[in-house]
C-alpha cells in the first residue's frame, strides 16, 4: 500500500470477509456435505451427482502423489474434506500425510490467508474487495524517523558477515537450549524474536539480532519493561510498529521499502509475511551465515489443546501418553499429527503452512547462498529435509569476535538510503486533503445517524474487516471507531510530511527549530542527534512568568508570542517535555507545522 495514495474512492458494493476456516477427515461421506473439495484415499463410496472436478481420487497414494494435486483456491473455498479409507489394505498413511499437509498448505494460502490479511496476495474470486490496511499503514507512518534515519538489510548483507547463527523460537522445546545458551553465544550469532528476548536476558545472553516481522501493535507489550540494548540490532518489516520501541537498541536495518515510489531500492530480505521464522532464516541469508540452528521451531505443541503452545504457556511440559494418528486429523479447530519423533502433538493450519514452507525456504537458501539449516531436537513438525543438530554438537564452535562484528554493523548503520523527500510530502500533502474529504462524509453520516452509505466507504468497510480490535457489529460504533482511525491516519501522515519538509530544509543547510523547556536548552538532545543526523538546530525554550527569574536566552519564546511564532515557520520540532508542559497551548493551535519527535531515547 502506498503511503501517499490509498484507495479511499471505492465504486463498487463490498461484502465482509467470511471464508471461515473448514477442514474434515473423515471414513465416509460427510452428511453435512457443503461443498468441499474431495481428497479422497481408498475407495470411500461418494454420491454419483458430486462433480467430479470437485474430487481428487488417490486409490493408493504413493509418496509423488503431493506433486499431482491440481486443485485452486477457487476449488477449495468452502474446505477441504479428506476421505480416508481406514480399512483399505496397504494404505501407505505416510504418504497420505504428505498430500493433506500440501493440500492444507495451498488451502492456507490460497483461501484462508487472503481472507484474514488484505496484505497477501489472492487469486480472483477468492476474497471480496479488501479495505485499505489503516493500521498498518499508521504504523508506517509513524515509523518515519527510523525509516528515513536507517538502511535497509542489503547494506548488512554486504558486509559479508558468515558468522553461524543460533535463532530462538518461543515454541515448547526453547527451555531445552537455556542452559546451554551462553556457551552457544560465544561461538554463535544469538537471534531471537519479540516472544524469546526476554528468555535470552534470563539466561544471561544479549542476542545480537532481534526480528521483528509481526504487524500487530500488541507486539509492543513484549518491549515496553525491556531494558536499554545497545548491542543488539533490531531487524523490522516497514509495517511493523517499532516507532520508539527502536530507541532502545543499537538500530534497525529494514527487510523492505516502505514506499518503492520514493525509496526506490527493490531489495527485499526473504521472508513471507506470515511468520517471523521465515524472516530469521532469511536474516541468516543476509549474514552469509554457514549455518543456522532453530531452536524452539516446534510449530506445535503437545496434547490436543493449545495450553501449551508456547514455551512459556501455562501447560508447557505436560506428557502426552495418548498414542499419534496415522494421518493428521482434526479435532476441536486443531489439526493432530505426529511430530518428528513420532510423538502426538497438535498444531493449526497457519503453523502447518509454516512447516511446509519453511522446507523450501531452507532448500532455496542453501542452493543461494549456502546456509544450512538445523533443528535443535525432534520435538516439532518441520520436514525430516531439515536436519537434526544437537546443541551440545556445536559447544567447540570458536568464539566470535564481537568487537568486530559491532565496528561492521554500525558502519552499515550509518548509511541511510536515498527517500525523495519532495514526491513523499507531496504523497502525504494529496492523501491528506482526500482524507479531510472522507473525514466531512463520515461525520455527516453520525451526526445524521445515516449508515447505509457505509458498505461502500473503504475507512467504513475497514472497521468490518479489521484483524486487530474485533469490533461489535454495531453501525455506531463501528462509525465512531472509523472516524477516531481516520483522524489518527491524518495525524500520522502530517508528522510524516512535516518530517520530510524538515529534511528537505536540512539538506539545504537550513536550521530546524526546536521549542523546548529552559531546563532543556543546555542540553546536547542525544536521542534527536542519533535519528536526525546532519540536521541543525535552531533552540528555541519557551518561557512564562512561572520561571523567574527569567533566564537569559536571547532565542527564548515567550509564551504570549507561542502562536504567532509557530505560525511563522515552515516547521518546528517541539520536545515531548514542552508539549506536556504546555499542551493547551499546543493542543487550540490550529497549524499543522509541527513535529513531535517523542521523549528523548535513551542512549
Amino acid at each position: 500500500m502506498r503511503v501517499g495514495r490509498p484507495p479511499l474512492q471505492a465504486q463498487v458494493t463490498t461484502i465482509p470477509m467470511t471464508v471461515s476456516q473448514n477442514i474434515k477427515v473423515l471414513n465416509a461421506f460427510p452428511a453435512d456435505y457443503a461443498g468441499e473439495f474431495l481428497v479422497r484415499f481408498g475407495h470411500v463410496p461418494i454420491p454419483a451427482d458430486i462433480d467430479p472436478r470437485m474430487v481428487h481420487d488417490i486409490p493408493s497414494p504413493s509418496p509423488e502423489a503431493a506433486a499431482d494435486i491440481a486443485a485452486t483456491p477457487l476449488d477449495m473455498l468452502k474446505g477441504v474434506a479428506f476421505l480416508v479409507d481406514a480399512a483399505c489394505p496397504g494404505l501407505d498413511m505416510d504418504a497420505v500425510t504428505d498430500v493433506q499437509v500440501e493440500y492444507l498448505y495451498r488451502y492456507y494460502k490460497g483461501v484462508i490467508l487472503p481472507n484474514s490479511s488484505p496484505l497477501a496476495p489472492a487469486a480472483d474470486g477468492v476474497r471480496p474487495q479488501p479495505a485499505p490496511e489503516i493500521v498498518r499503514i499508521v504504523n508506517k507512518l509513524r515509523n518515519m524517523p527510523y525509516l528515513l534515519r536507517y538502511p535497509l538489510a542489503q547494506k548488512l548483507s554486504a558486509r559479508d558477515v558468515r558468522l553461524p547463527v543460533v535463532v530462538l523460537l518461543p515454541g515448547p522445546s526453547l527451555p531445552g537450549i537455556g542452559p546451554r545458551l551462553p556457551e552457544l553465544a560465544r561461538g554463535h550469532l544469538v537471534v531471537a524474536v519479540s516472544r524469546t528476548l526476554e528468555f535470552c536476558l534470563e539466561h544471561g545472553v544479549e542476542p545480537d539480532f532481534v526480528v521483528q516481522l509481526d504487524t500487530y501493535f500488541i507486539q509492543r507489550k513484549y518491549y515496553e519493561k525491556l531494558p536499554p540494548l545497545p548491542n543488539t540490532t533490531l531487524v523490522a518489516l516497514s509495517l511493523c510498529p517499532v516507532h520508539g520501541i527502536a530507541d532502545r537498541f543499537k538500530g534497525v536495518f529494514f527487510m523492505d521499502s516502505f514506499d518503492t515510489a520514493v525509496l526506490k531500492n527493490p531489495y527485499r530480505m526473504r521472508e513471507n509475511g506470515l511468520s517471523t521464522l521465515m524472516g530469521c532464516m532469511g536474516l541468516a541469508e543476509c549474514l552469509g551465515s554457514p549455518y543456522a540452528l532453530l531452536s524452539g521451531a516446534d510449530l506445535s505443541f503437545p496434547g490436543d489443546n493449545r495450553a501449551g503452545e508456547y514455551f512459556n504457556s501455562p501447560g508447557a511440559g505436560k506428557a502426552v501418553r495418548e498414542a499419534p494418528p496415522e494421518c493428521i486429523q482434526v479435532k476441536d479447530g486443531l489439526l493432530v499429527m505426529k511430530n518428528r519423533a513420532g510423538h502426538r502433538v497438535s498444531t493449526t493450519l497457519m503453523y502447518l503452512a509454516v512447516a511446509r514452507e519453511a522446507a523450501g525456504y531452507a532448500r532455496d537458501i542453501e542452493n543461494a547462498a549456502g546456509v544450512r539449516f538445523y533443528v535443535g531436537n525432534d520435538q516439532g513438525i518441520l520436514a525430516a529435509a531439515i536436519p537434526t543438530l544437537r546443541p551440545e554438537e556445536l559447544a567447540a564452535a570458536p568464539p566470535l569476535d564481537r568487537r568486530a562484528l559491532g565496528a561492521a554493523i554500525d558502519d552499515a548503520l550509518s548509511t541511510p538510503e536515498h527517500v525523495e523527500m519532495i514526491r513523499l510530502k507531496v504523497d502525504c500533502v494529496k492523501t491528506i486533503q482526500t482524507l479531510d474529504q472522507n473525514l466531512l462524509f463520515l461525520e455527516a453520516c453520525r451526526v445524521r445517524k445515516e449508515y447505509g452509505d457505509l458498505a461502500r466507504h473503504p475507512i467504513a468497510l475497514f472497521a468490518e474487516q479489521e484483524r486487530d480490535f474485533n469490533l461489535p457489529e454495531d453501525p455506531e460504533i463501528r462509525l465512531g471507531f472509523s472516524l477516531r482511525i481516520a483522524r489518527q491516519w491524518r495525524q500520522a501522515l502530517v508528522q510524516a510530511r512535516n518530517l520530510a519538509l524538515a529534511h528537505m530544509i536540512a539538506r539545504h543547510d537550513g536550521q530546524i527549530p526546536l521549542v523546548c523547556l529552559p531546563h532543556e536548552a543546555a542540553r546536547p538532545f542525544p536521542g534527536l542527534k542519533r535519528l536526525y543526523p546532519g540536521f541543525t538546530w535552531d533552540v528555541r525554550p519557551l518561557l512564562s512568568p512561572a520561571d523567574a527569574p527569567l533566564p537569559d536566552f536571547p532565542r527564548a519564546i515567550s509564551y504570549i508570542a507561542l502562536h504567532r511564532t509557530l505560525a511563522s515557520w515552515q516547521v518546528a520540532f517541539v520536545t515531548a517535555a514542552a508539549r506536556d508542559a504546555y499542551r493547551y497551548h499546543f493542543d487550540v493551535y490550529g497549524g499543522d507545522n509541527l513535529y513531535y519527535p517523542g521523549p528523548e531515547p535513551t542512549e
